[in-house]
């Protein structure tokens, strides 16, 4: 009777261990077919992920990554839309030279939501000009008396068709 029981364990416990071998070999062999690393995709591909994600994140997670992420983002033709909240002044500011400078021409949605809103603001007022396919800017928690000077840099925007300010005085 021991023996039948031991035999009988011994069956469950081999066809345990043959389950175990068999979802390991399916596990390799779809982790082989079926996943790819991110550097593999194509550059189309690539885009079309960098259209989903906000350009500040975009650039937060791949400008470093390798040098061909840095060209794919640098060297692209694709609108920008950027949504500015919770960054540090020193982070803006690196943002502004990297990402804002180069690329201004390509910015069609601009969102700043920032306890520094106003000295964002002031960074970008000499750049405001440059902003030729700016559609839509969205500025929270600015000073009022920061909007006046705002709408008079916004004035010679050529294709502006969305403005939201909302004011830490009101």
């Amino acid at each position: 009777m021991e023996q039948n029981k031991r035999s009988r364990n011994n069956i469950i416990h081999d066809y345990n261990d043959n389950k175990r071998k068999k979802i390991n070999i399916e596990t390799n062999c779809l982790s082989k077919e079926y996943i790819t690393n991110l550097e593999d995709l194509s550059n189309e591909l690539i885009y079309e992920i960098f259209e989903f994600l906000d350009c500040h994140h975009t650039f937060q997670a791949f400008y470093d990554l390798n040098q061909r992420f840095r060209n794919l983002f640098l060297h692209t033709n694709l609108l920008i839309k950027i949504n500015i909240s919770s960054i540090s002044k020193s982070k803006f500011e690196s943002y502004v030279k990297h990402i804002i400078k180069p690329h201004i021409n390509r910015i069609n949605s601009l969102r700043l939501s920032n306890p520094f809103t106003a000295d964002m603001c002031l960074l970008l007022f000499p750049l405001m000009t440059n902003l030729i396919r700016l559609q839509a800017l969205t500025l929270i928690d600015i000073e009022a008396k920061y909007i006046e000077e705002i709408l008079n840099y916004l004035s010679s925007l050529p294709i502006l068709s969305s403005l939201i300010i909302i004011s830490l005085d009101s």
